[in-house]
């Protein structure tokens, strides 16, 4: 599996440390949940992003699966994205942040 997929590190308050890892289709929410921020009531849980959209899975000798992520940042498709839809993303893009493939349409 080579292609939308996401990497999170979960940490519990406690520090104990689980991975996830998940394939998606195209255009389900795959960076909005990369982007996620535990809501109130989890108060103390981390969780942060490897990656989002390539992930590279192989099985180790162990048994265990391995995720390595060839990519650094986010992926995302940004029509209608707001502070209203996703706060998360309008912060993640406040600075370091490279636009590709965008195209401004002026009413044509």
């Amino acid at each position: 599996m080579a292609e939308h997929m996401l990497i999170l590190k979960v940490e519990s308050p406690a520090g104990k440390i689980n991975y996830v890892t998940a394939a998606f289709p195209s255009a389900c929410g795959k960076t909005n949940f990369a982007m996620l921020i535990p809501p109130a009531q989890f108060q103390g849980w981390k969780i942060t992003t490897l990656g989002d959209d390539i992930a590279w899975l192989k099985p180790g000798a162990d048994g265990r699966l391995y995720a390595i992520n060839p990519e650094a940042g986010f992926f995302g498709v940004a029509p209608g994205t707001s502070y209203d839809s996703n706060p998360s993303a309008m912060e993640t893009c406040k600075s370091n942040t490279i636009f590709t493939n965008v195209r401004a349409d002026r009413g044509r």
